[in-house]
């Protein structure tokens, strides 16, 4: 009945209730248009080739899926595949999405000449909304995708490679979606348009009232949504911009039955009708007291961007946040800077699931509660460049850090703050740890890249500038020799390798200087190589390790005792 009746009020409100018939596709055609067979294929780089228009002369074919090597192309670098493909009218209501597989190394993907996605990690599936208005239907349309290989395979190597709508998405991916009933339909949908009219209108104080005190949409709490509306509000009523919707779909969250998930394509149109901007919405509603209310979807690992001012770029990281976050809000909480390996990213923790491990370690008493961050620091090393033109340790330890602070909450202190790694992030764990002492109570390292030798890396000149000396100055076991004993005093330093890893003698190295300069620290070599097995099986070790040291802060308290560890 309160569904109901909330529909008539917003139906009042607005005057018409509009075509507020949930479609829903069981068993519909299959909505997808074939990408695999021949592209067009060219080695290099040049900025205009994510253009829509460009000359083609020169470009070779090339079939995808499959790595390039296997079709004589030996090398390691850039180069650009390019696809025309006619989008047909029937697929104008849909929201579609352009399914590329996976790619070896890295990718950034434009259509028509506009950006819609890029991942780094060569394991990781690629699946891009294709905005609307980018889509010209019955006509030629272009993908561009720029790969960086950066060694051994290269290309867009598997698939399927497709355009799909997000029905035939779900049919792929075997996603069972409880769809919402007509009335949850209706009090979802004409709450949307009504917010959306305020939003225009600059009705803010009208909108806020749709809108949970409890509201978190990824970082952006009540408060941070609130101070941003003026901006979106003013543009969207200085531009006399109104709002349209394609393919809504309402369905229950399947982790809490109560919350209703608005999915659509939001369409900005002008005041003739034409669309000028699009963009992909999954919004997250639920009744508090009575009143349908946005919740926002109080996400606890989710991907955060930020302008880095060292860096002068927008950077992006993955956070973890743990369970007590959304209950105890005046909780704050210790936190992990965790690193990821060379031709990784920050998104190679969500392919991990490393949420998962955290949240079970949390669950049976483990480790106390912390916030995770997960940088992305391409294959930095996370170190500074020698021409001091990529600021890679100031990105960690000064921008980051201190957004962080700022923007989640944190126990501001030393004594609350730890860092980790795995292989290049075990690198930057120990070069950040030790040289900026001042930022961490303990450092750790998985199967660390301590010491590499400079004919390994002397194509990274984005890096050392050809130096070898420099280089060398910034190797984690070069830092350790150079300090003094007394350096160390207050960190807690735990690091180990496989027994059949190539880095184990450079991790042996770092042992013996910690060990010769009376600098109390964990060393352990285990069975087994260089791989993700291998450190994935031990990862509980590291936040067990960073746990018990946070307990010995004045400032981590803790509701109930943690079980013997």
């Amino acid at each position: 009945m309160k569904i109901f009746l909330t529909s008539l009020i917003i139906l009042f409100l607005l005057g018409c209730g509009g075509n507020t018939k949930q479609k829903i596709d069981n068993g519909h055609p299959a909505e997808k248009i074939e990408l695999s067979g021949k592209w067009l294929f060219r080695i290099g780089d040049a900025e205009n080739w994510s253009e829509e228009k460009i000359d083609e002369f020169g470009w070779v074919e090339i079939v995808v899926p499959s790595q390039w090597e296997k079709q004589g192309y030996n090398f390691d670098g850039v180069a650009w595949y390019r696809k025309h493909v006619k989008i047909p009218s029937q697929f104008k209501n849909k929201k579609l999405f352009l399914y590329l597989g996976k790619i070896d190394d890295n990718d950034k993907v434009y259509f028509n000449g506009e950006l819609i996605g890029s991942t780094r990690g060569w394991t990781f599936e690629r699946i891009y909304f294709i905005p609307n208005d980018l889509i010209k239907y019955d006509n030629d349309n272009v993908i561009a995708v720029r790969v960086e290989d950066l060694g051994l395979g290269g290309g867009i190597y598997e698939g399927p490679i497709l355009i799909v709508s997000r029905d035939e998405l779900w049919q792929m991916k075997n996603e069972k979606k409880k769809f919402a009933s007509q009335d949850e339909y209706n009090a979802v949908f004409l709450t949307v348009k009504l917010m959306d009219s305020l939003l225009t209108r600059g009705n803010l104080s009208s909108y806020l009232a749709f809108l949970s005190l409890k509201f978190r949409e990824n970082e952006k709490t009540y408060t941070l949504w609130k101070r941003d509306l003026n901006q979106i509000s003013n543009f969207l009523t200085d531009n006399r911009y109104s709002i349209d919707y394609v393919d809504f779909k309402v369905y229950h969250s399947p982790e809490n039955d109560s919350i209703l998930i608005a999915d659509y394509v939001r369409l900005i149109k002008d005041t003739a009708g034409v669309l000028k901007f699009s963009d992909e919405q999954i919004r997250y509603f639920k009744f508090e007291n009575g009143s349908l209310l946005e919740i926002g979807n109080n996400s606890r690992f989710f991907r955060v961007g930020f302008f880095s001012r060292w860096l002068q770029e927008e950077r992006y990281f993955y956070v973890y946040l743990p369970p007590s976050y959304d209950i105890d809000i005046k909780k704050r909480y210790p936190v992990l800077y965790l690193l990821h390996g060379y031709g990784g990213s920050d998104e190679s923790w969500k392919y991990d699931n490393i949420n998962s491990v955290v949240d079970s370690l949390i669950k049976i008493g483990k480790i106390v509660e912390m916030i995770i961050i997960m940088p992305d620091a391409d294959s930095s090393f996370y170190a500074n460049s020698k021409d001091r033109k990529r600021m890679y340790e100031q990105y960690i330890v000064d921008d980051l850090i201190n957004y962080v602070d700022a923007t989640f909450r944190t126990i501001p202190h030393r004594e609350t703050r730890a860092i980790d790694g795995v292989s290049m992030g075990g690198f930057g764990s120990m070069l950040l740890g030790f040289k900026y002492f001042d930022k961490f109570i303990s450092i750790g390292s998985m199967m660390g890249a301590l010491e590499i030798p400079f004919e390994r890396v002397k194509d990274k000149k984005y890096i050392h500038n050809g130096d070898s000396i420099y280089w060398y100055s910034i190797q984690p076991t070069s830092i350790a020799q150079e300090l003094t004993s007394q350096h160390f005093d207050g960190l807690n330093i735990f690091f180990y390798v496989g027994d059949k890893d190539w880095l184990k003698d450079s991790n042996l190295k770092m042992h013996e200087i910690l060990k010769r300069k009376g600098v109390k620290h964990e060393f352990k070599i285990y069975p087994g190589e260089h791989n993700r097995d291998f450190w994935f099986s031990h990862f509980a070790e590291n936040l067990i390790f960073h746990s018990n040291n946070f307990l010995k802060s004045k400032y981590v308290k803790i509701k109930e005792t943690l079980k013997t560890r």
